[in-house]
């Protein structure tokens, strides 16, 4: 036997499904922003991030040095979807560390 709920309690009921959704959703996009933050700034990707997490070649970047050579130079196309005006840009890189074969 079902219960009977009332008009209140049945929107009071919807509004608290939805107010746990949203949050559920809001606090997975907030990790996925400041995770992304933070692989950024240092220079990674997704994958580099679990095999540089505790020696990082990349440390001679400063955390604006990353976000230019992600983002580019032009802090004005920064939020717009465009691509680099130089195909080059981002292809060369300071890494502690020398090529296989050359040591």
């Amino acid at each position: 036997m079902g219960i009977i709920l009332t008009k209140s309690e049945q929107g009071r009921k919807e509004y608290d499904n939805v107010m746990m959704a949203s949050f559920a959703v809001g606090g997975s996009v907030g990790f996925l922003l400041l995770l992304h933050t933070y692989l950024i700034l240092n220079y990674w990707s997704t994958v580099e991030y679990g095999a540089l997490y505790h020696e990082n070649i990349f440390k001679n970047y400063s955390y604006c040095e990353a976000w230019q050579k992600v983002f580019g130079s032009n802090c004005l196309l920064w939020l717009v979807p465009c691509g680099s005006p130089d195909p080059l840009e981002g292809i060369d890189y300071k890494a502690d560390c020398s090529p296989a074969g050359l040591e």
